[in-house]
């Protein structure tokens, strides 16, 4: 009786394998994306110390420029503001990035699990296959000696 020398849930594999690449894909789109946010983050930061700085100069120079001093507060207030916005907006790239690095884990657990079953399944194949030869070699065995033993 010929034996089905295909693994059946070899579809589901496949799926699974494309699913866990394309979450992959999409991990890295959201990582890049964090990135950016915190790039943009880190250039506020410096904006506003270097901001600090130029009115801390200001105001240690002989001579005070309150317009100057005015408009470089009103800028770090809102430029304060920005900095607490985007602070959100990071938080919640890297919300997202935990989310989609969650799902990219469950789909290489899933895609795993296939890839267990199939292993399974080819062992048992090649037991079986051990085994039917095995009771080949003692049929011919026992042929070879019966035929001896009936010449003799």
């Amino acid at each position: 009786m010929p034996v089905d020398r295909t693994f059946r849930l070899e579809r589901v594999l496949r799926l699974r394998e494309q699913r866990e690449r394309e979450l992959q894909g999409q991990l890295a789109r959201v990582y890049q994306r964090q990135r950016e946010q915190e790039t943009l983050l880190d250039r506020m930061h410096e904006n506003r110390r270097t901001q600090i700085e130029l009115i801390t100069s200001e105001l240690n120079s002989s001579r005070v420029e309150m317009t100057y001093v005015q408009f470089g507060s009103a800028y770090l207030e809102r430029l304060q503001s920005l900095i607490d916005r985007q602070s959100n907006v990071v938080k919640q790239a890297v919300k997202a990035t935990d989310q989609k690095r969650v799902e990219v884990h469950q789909a290489m657990k899933a895609r795993k699990v296939m890839e267990k079953l199939r292993q399974h399944w080819h062992e048992a194949l090649v037991e079986e296959d051990r085994l039917r030869e095995i009771r080949l070699i003692d049929e011919i065995s026992t042929v070879q000696y019966n035929r001896r033993r009936a010449e003799a």
